[in-house]
């Protein structure tokens, strides 16, 4: 989030319609654009951040001319890249050109325009594409932001830009739908990072202490993988819930990890949603296994299997009840809920979402498009 908050900020500097701007600009661009000024030690740290985010974002901004305010070569205004890329390297004395310093009047300046293309060896054919660039010196130049649609800097798209984006993980999207609470979902989420406060997990942070599973009769030591795998707790579970599904967990070839385990029942019926009950009962009978080891070590209980049954159907006939889940939610498995019998399913009913078109600003034309697609000829339109 600090990048992109660093990215907000250089955006706002580019801008330059607030007072803050216009000093920054003023203080260390005054002879130079501001992709080309170096930072020093000396500077201030909020100027150095701006300046690495400035390096990131540069080739996403894209100008539309106005009073011509902005860097002839290093602003991208004519084409997808700025034209100190096109040719050679500018001398020191064109970095600091301006786009309305190339005008007379209200046209283009061609012999100003022949001069600085031919001291980079631009091809003549730029020439005309700028002739062509119209610009109104009345407005402010206006920068627009690649990463979205409407051409509007957003906090989210820098956010996207800046972030770590790493493989996604359907295993995830179990945790986060209608039939799972916000609590399970964290739960289950930390479950499958080695983030739940388990004895081991407890040890190898520095506590010490004995471990002892409450899940099992005899003595053993509780680990994740112990507790909600392998224990003799979830081991009458697993094979209680899986006659449901036609699952028998000491067949499973999981290794007993937890993770493994959730995906392997999601694999038994593929093509299904979120609801279905092959993804929503590994997620309860994890959670409320959870919550009786908690009992049993706070508050002072035994431990019943018999209990955890309970408050996973209870669980599920308020899903059934509220009409979260239904007859297609359980489609494939052995088990039907009696309260399944006879209830119709819910009709689904088509909403209506309001487009709002917005007009093109001036000297720019918008082409409207179905986003029709052809496969036979590959065209679209």
């Amino acid at each position: 989030m600090v990048q992109a908050f660093s990215y907000k900020l250089r955006w706002r500097f580019r801008e330059q319609q607030s007072l803050w701007a216009m000093y920054v600009h003023a203080k260390y661009c005054s002879r130079s654009s501001p992709s080309e000024v170096s930072p020093s030690r000396r500077h201030n740290p909020v100027w150095r951040h701006m300046f690495q985010a400035g390096q990131k974002i540069q080739p996403l901004m894209r100008w539309v001319l106005g009073n011509g305010h902005i860097c002839f070569w290093d602003d991208t205004w004519l084409e997808d890249v700025p034209l100190r890329k096109v040719g050679n390297r500018v001398t020191q004395d064109n970095s600091c050109v301006l786009v309305l310093d190339c005008w007379d009047g209200e046209e283009w300046d061609d012999v100003k325009l022949r001069e600085l293309l031919a001291q980079r060896n631009c091809p003549m054919a730029l020439l005309e594409k700028i002739r062509l660039t119209p610009f109104q010196k009345i407005k402010r130049d206006i920068c627009r932001w690649t990463r979205t649609g409407n051409g509007n800097f957003s906090t989210s798209s820098a956010w996207q830009l800046a972030r770590v984006h790493h493989p996604e993980n359907n295993i995830y999207n179990q945790f986060w739908c209608k039939a799972v609470t916000p609590s399970m979902g964290v739960f289950l989420w930390r479950l499958v990072i080695n983030r739940i406060p388990i004895d081991t997990k407890l040890q190898w942070r520095m506590l010490h202490m004995a471990s002892k599973c409450r899940c099992c009769k005899k003595s053993a030591i509780e680990t994740a993988e112990h507790m909600f795998i392998s224990s003799e707790a979830a081991r009458r579970l697993w094979n209680y819930f899986g006659k449901w599904m036609f699952v028998e967990a000491e067949r499973m070839d999981d290794e007993g990890r937890t993770i493994l385990r959730l995906r392997k029942w999601r694999n038994f019926f593929p093509g299904t949603s979120q609801l279905h009950i092959s993804s929503v009962l590994p997620c309860l009978i994890m959670w409320f296994l959870w919550l009786e080891r908690n009992d049993c070590t706070f508050q002072d209980t035994q431990f019943n299997v018999g209990y955890i049954k309970k408050r996973v159907e209870l669980h599920l006939e308020r899903l059934i009840i509220s009409g979260i889940m239904t007859k297609e939610h359980w489609k494939g498995a052995r088990h039907q809920h009696t309260l399944l019998v006879g209830r119709k399913t819910r009709r689904k009913y088509t909403k209506a979402t309001r487009l709002d078109w917005l007009a093109p600003e001036g000297n720019w034309v918008k082409a409207n498009t179905d986003a029709a697609y052809s496969s036979s000829n590959n065209k679209a339109g």
